[in-house]
């Protein structure tokens, strides 16, 4: 592929509120990866004036084939908008990022070439903290013990292969749509 291509069936979801300036630079550091979404679903909460400001504008700017639209919520907390961000995608493989993150040009790719597998259902991205120093693994990343340990730091995970863990860490993720959309959140996870 050359450099800018779009990832056919790719979808990207990003729940914001009230951080319209750290969205933009979100969605600028997704157009500008080597690697570009089908589609950029920004799920924000109806009222909110600076995000619907923001997403009009970006709505409104040209995107070299990137569909990107808004959706939006009136439920409180942070499962709805990724609920409503993931039943609006139409991609296959469904990506979901916090609205203050920006994006390695290598992102998508890196995180698509997975599931070439057909066995892999969710890939977790690397989280980099500008700044900060990476944080030492202990346990065993991203795997829950027998008695309901879950150990973090797996978006501290680096390498090329496939690491098989029990949870990958909240809107930094990807997953085959039909999975994710089989999921129900527990509204007790809502607060």
């Amino acid at each position: 592929m050359s450099a800018r291509e779009k990832i056919a069936s790719t979808s990207v979801v990003i729940p914001t509120y009230r951080r319209p300036d750290v969205l933009r630079k979100c969605v600028a550091s997704l157009l500008a990866g080597a690697y570009q979404p089908e589609e950029i679903v920004i799920v924000g909460r109806k009222g909110d004036a600076g995000t619907e400001t923001a997403i009009a504008a970006i709505e409104a700017a040209h995107h070299a084939g990137v569909r990107i639209r808004a959706v939006w919520v009136t439920q409180p907390g942070h499962v709805p908008p990724v609920e409503t961000g993931v039943r609006a995608a139409s991609g296959n493989l469904v990506a979901v990022v916090d609205d203050d993150v920006t994006v390695t040009p290598d992102w998508l790719s890196s995180m698509v070439r997975h599931f070439s597998d057909p066995e892999i259902g969710v890939v977790g991205g690397r989280v980099q903290v500008p700044g900060s120093p990476v944080p030492k693994l202990k346990g065993k990343p991203g795997c829950i013990s027998w008695y309901g340990k879950i150990w973090g730091n797996g978006g501290s995970v680096g390498g090329t292969a496939v690491l098989e863990v029990d949870t990958v860490m909240e809107c930094n993720w990807m997953w085959r749509r039909e999975l994710l959309a089989s999921l129900e959140f527990d509204p007790v996870l809502n607060f």
